[in-house]
């Protein structure tokens, strides 16, 4: 792995001309909350005046600012909408393609609740507290400057006053700022620590259930109870800043009317103008009070963006290019150490193409283990395994796995039909995918009922692993490795995987088996005994 210049976490975002459009669209909003302060203003003054003509102008006016308002915030908040679904959606695809782009290694030992965590919690929180307020910050800012300029078009000397007010309004929330970034950052990784012991839990119900034990329910229990304290504690915290805040903000404005009152009592300003002025304070201290409480909000999501920032910032160096085998699979030498115990030690071998191998040998002599080094499952930059003349270590292994498959001991079927767990989204011609099931051996009954059911929990493990078998093989890749493919099967089950890897076509194939039977073994050009050290 290499990694890149450090990102800014803007850098995921390619969405700024709706951003700027929002921003102009939140600018011409607070343009019409400041005329209709100013309108309001002047009807007070035009009573004094008995000015009917006035009125009727400004009434004229304040209907064509309702409409225009209401047409400005309608596009504001669709424009906003979509701007901060697509910033979501496309910081989301970027983790799926990051993720995509793991290896085995990588898959091997990643923790998968960290990315679900990530995927669900994580970037839902940065989608609330970053991505929906990010626009909505310079919107106010905007709002407060254009609230500003409307005050000091009053009276310059009141509005001197109550920028010294709005300061200490705006320095009071920050210091709580550094506990609700402390409680956001415990809550995301409790959430992440219930899930994995919830998943953990759940995956081993059979096995607490049959030994009768209560413990791993309690602790799974305690928990979640520390779970939803955090959680607690992050709710009460946000809503304690939001209180303060507003409290703050209420004497600010409580304070900011007296002075206005002072100076129209003076009649340095109109009574009109004192209306408009209290009018305006709204677009002074709703921005400051809102921007404290999202600049908050901001700062506890940093450590979320931080984490999303990391994981893509890591990219895999470029790899060779593979399209197709040549001449075979090579290993040179070649050793592997699991747990500090050597379970290949320095195996020579080509696996030339055209021809079909078996292993066969104990549990636990090597087997599975070498065809997952082959396929690239352990990391390894020793480059002892060749495909051709290109190292394991420099192929691209999207390339690779388009090439070359496995088909695993341990069956696992996905939710949808069995055209589905066959296709993976794959384009599988009707006729095709029916001609390989017959193969197989699934009746018409079974392809009526079954090939596009979505409910397969009844399918039997005979019918699985075939499943399974097509599942790997239906778009005829070049090299195929099936792993213990019988194992645990019937007679009649067996008898149809054995018939259908006999006969299937390849430029390589592989099978890893406990069946000694020699006239098992005759249908292969080689056999490998691990068992007997026989090559």
């Amino acid at each position: 792995m290499i990694k890149k210049d450090r990102l800014d976490f803007k850098d995921l975002i390619s969405e700024e001309k709706t951003f700027i459009l929002v921003i102009i669209l939140g600018a011409i909003k607070s343009l019409l909350t400041v005329t209709f302060a100013y309108l309001i203003g002047i009807i007070i003054d035009s009573i004094g005046k008995s000015s009917y003509e006035m009125l009727k102008k400004v009434g004229i006016y304040i209907l064509v600012a309702v409409a225009l308002y209401f047409l400005i915030s309608f596009l504001y908040n669709t424009t906003a909408s979509k701007l901060v679904y697509r910033q979501s959606v496309g910081v989301k695809n970027k983790i799926f393609k990051r993720l995509d782009d793991f290896d085995l290694v990588e898959y091997s030992s990643m923790d998968k609740s960290y990315y679900i965590n990530m995927l669900t919690e994580d970037v839902n929180i940065i989608s609330k507290d970053y991505f929906r307020i990010r626009h909505e910050v310079y919107v106010q800012v905007i709002s407060f400057i254009i609230s500003l300029i409307a005050i000091i078009y009053i009276s310059w000397s009141m509005t001197l006053i109550f920028l010294g007010i709005i300061l200490i309004t705006m320095l009071i929330p920050n210091f709580l700022s550094p506990i609700q970034q402390r409680k956001t950052e415990d809550f995301s990784l409790r959430s992440k620590e219930n899930f994995s012991n919830l998943n953990e839990y759940l995956q081993g119900f059979f096995v607490y259930k049959g030994l009768g034990l209560e413990g791993p329910l309690d602790s799974m229990k305690e928990n979640d109870e520390k779970f939803e304290k955090s959680r607690m504690d992050m709710n009460f915290t946000n809503d304690m800043v939001i209180d303060t805040i507003e409290v703050v903000s209420i004497l600010g404005q409580v304070g900011c009317m007296f002075v206005g009152a002072f100076f129209a009592i003076k009649g340095t300003i109109t009574t009109g103008a004192l209306i408009a002025a209290v009018q305006l304070l709204n677009g002074i201290f709703t921005p400051v009070q809102t921007i404290s409480i999202y600049n908050n909000r901001i700062r506890a999501s940093s450590a979320l963006r931080e984490k999303v920032t990391n994981l893509l910032s890591i990219i895999e160096p470029v790899k060779e290019k593979f399209t197709s085998l040549n001449r075979g699979i090579s290993l040179n030498s070649y050793s592997l150490d699991l747990g500090h115990k050597e379970i290949i030690k320095n195996f020579t071998y080509t696996f030339e193409k055209g021809l079909s191998y078996i292993i066969i040998g104990p549990s636990g002599s090597g087997k599975s283990s070498l065809m997952k080094a082959i396929l690239g499952y352990y990391n390894s930059n020793d480059k002892k395994i060749k495909y051709d003349n290109l190292d394991l270590e420099d192929i691209d292994k999207k390339d690779l796995y388009k090439n070359i498959r496995y088909v695993p001991s341990e069956t696992f079927i996905f939710k949808g039909s069995v055209e589905d767990n066959i296709c993976l989204g794959r384009d599988v011609d009707n006729s095709h995918l029916i001609s390989e099931v017959y193969k197989l051996g699934f009746d018409e009954d079974f392809l009526r009922r079954r090939l596009s059911e979505e409910n397969l929990v009844e399918l039997s493990s005979g019918e699985q692993k075939r499943i399974s078998i097509l599942r790997a093989t239906i778009d005829h890749p070049e090299v195929v490795i099936f792993d213990e493919p019988t194992a645990n099967l019937d007679k009649k089950s067996s008898r149809y995987v054995k018939n259908y890897i006999n006969n299937y076509k390849a430029k390589i194939k592989i099978v890893i088996s406990h069946d000694y039977d020699d006239a098992y073994l005759n249908q292969f050009d080689r056999v490998i005994d691990f068992e007997n050290k026989i090559i």
